[in-house]
Formats: C-alpha cells, sequence, structure tokens
C-alpha cells in the first residue's frame, strides 16, 4: 500500500452508526449463548432421525408388513418354522439400519459430520439408541402377537428372537469396526454373510428352541454383555478423524 493511499484514507472519515453497532453486538451475544445452551435429549433424538435416510425408514416398513403378513398367514402347528422367518426378516431389518448407524465411517462423510454442535459419538450414539429401541418395539410387538395368535409363551418368543439378534448385532459390529475403508468394507459384509449362513444352518440343524428356556436366558444375558462392552470399547476409539478404529487396543 503506498504512503498516497494511506494518506488519503487517513482523510476520510467513517460515520459509525452506534445504535446499530450495539444492536448488532447484542444480536451477536445473543446468538453465542444459543449456540452454548443445552437441548433435551428428546429434541437432540428428533434432530438426529431428520439425517437417516428415507430409503432406510421405507425399508423397514417394508419389512415390517411382511413380517406382519407371515404371522398371520402362518399355519397353528408350525410355530417354531413361524420364529426363522420372523429372525431372518428381524436381521435384514438389522443389516439396513446398521449400514445407516455406519454410513459416516464408510461413505466419507465423517469431515461434514464433524462440523456439527454435536460430535460424532454423541450422533451415533443417539442413532443406536434409535435403531435399537425400534427393533426392540418390533420385537415385542411379534411377541404378543404370537402369544395372542398361537398361544406361544410370550417370554420365549422374545428370547427366541432377541438372542440371535444380539449375535448378529455382535458379529457385525466387529466387523464392520475392524475393516474400515471402502474396499475391506466388502470383506466385512462378506465375514457377516458367512457368520449368517452358519447361523441359518445352525437353527435348521440342530433345533435349538428344543434347548430349555433358562439356557436361551443365560445367551441373551451373555450376548447381551459381550454387546455392550465391544460398542463402549469401539466408542472410545473414535478418534478426532471420526474413524472407527479397530486396530487398537
Amino acid at each position: 500500500m503506498t504512503k498516497k493511499v494511506i494518506e488519503r484514507l487517513k482523510n476520510y472519515q467513517l460515520e459509525v452508526d452506534e445504535s446499530r453497532k450495539k444492536e448488532i453486538l447484542l444480536l451477536g451475544v445473543a446468538h453465542l449463548k444459543s449456540q452454548k445452551k443445552r437441548i433435551s435429549y428428546l429434541e437432540f433424538a428428533l434432530f438426529t432421525i431428520r439425517f437417516i435416510s428415507l430409503k432406510t425408514w421405507l425399508i423397514q416398513f417394508a419389512v415390517l408388513g411382511i413380517s406382519l403378513l407371515v404371522i398371520l398367514n402362518n399355519p397353528l402347528g408350525l410355530v417354531y418354522t413361524l420364529i426363522k422367518n420372523l429372525t431372518g426378516l428381524l436381521i435384514i431389518s438389522l443389516l439396513f439400519f446398521m449400514e445407516e448407524l455406519f454410513k459416516s465411517f464408510t461413505s466419507g462423510m465423517w469431515e461434514l459430520e464433524q462440523t456439527f454442535k454435536y460430535d460424532l459419538r454423541q450422533h451415533v450414539l443417539v442413532k443406536l439408541f434409535i435403531f435399537g429401541f425400534i427393533d426392540f418395539l418390533i420385537v415385542l410387538s411379534f411377541s404378543i402377537l404370537t402369544n395372542l395368535l398361537f398361544r406361544f409363551s410370550f417370554f420365549s418368543m422374545l428370547l427366541y428372537l432377541l438372542v440371535p439378534y444380539n449375535i448378529v448385532c455382535i458379529v457385525l459390529f466387529y466387523s464392520l469396526s475392524r475393516w474400515r475403508n471402502s474396499g475391506n468394507h466388502r470383506s466385512a459384509w462378506f465375514v457377516l454373510g458367512m457368520a449368517l449362513s452358519i447361523l441359518f444352518v445352525a437353527l435348521n440343524l440342530f433345533n435349538p428352541y428344543r434347548m430349555a428356556v433358562i439356557y436361551w436366558f443365560l445367551t441373551y444375558l451373555m450376548s447381551l454383555l459381550i454387546l455392550a462392552l465391544l460398542f463402549f470399547k469401539q466408542l472410545k476409539k473414535l478418534t478426532a478423524g471420526g474413524m472407527w478404529n479397530g486396530t487398537q487396543s
């Protein structure tokens, strides 16, 4: 900047509207205070739901509708066949929910989500709670319907659906947290497919429904504990870059 320009700038007088200046400062202070204000958990959940894709919700409604048709059209004497069918449909629902949950990491969106008011860890937690709550309501409704229509034990039905659900959650959660980039992401789905195949072969060959309910209950508690430990262990490994680091101890 030349001396001539500097001299001209010194001679230039800028008129300041003090009232307008004060108004802008007050608006800025109010905006900063609103940014610091914490919203309720319900408001946060409703805010997060807006970012869940419409495709995911449509698939869930489709799975729910098919499940209801399967229940209503199932013969009275084939309850265990019904349980296997519902288990398969429930796992399909789980797969699409998990894909939505890990979308930030598998599609390279974590950079954008890191700019949100609430960090990526909080969004993952809320999404997980929403998906888990919805799936639990689905399992609960299936158990109530089978109890009313087939006089089948409500508690047994609950366990027969929740145990394989938890096992698949463990395999899926572990697989997707170990393979992080897009190429290895396909490997994770391959491992999951193999695990699902083994699960369905076991259900058909060994008929675990003959076991006493107490063993199902103990298996449920163990799977729930493993799932909780795995989740919180991985949650601590969310780095500043927003990636699930499955290689750290």
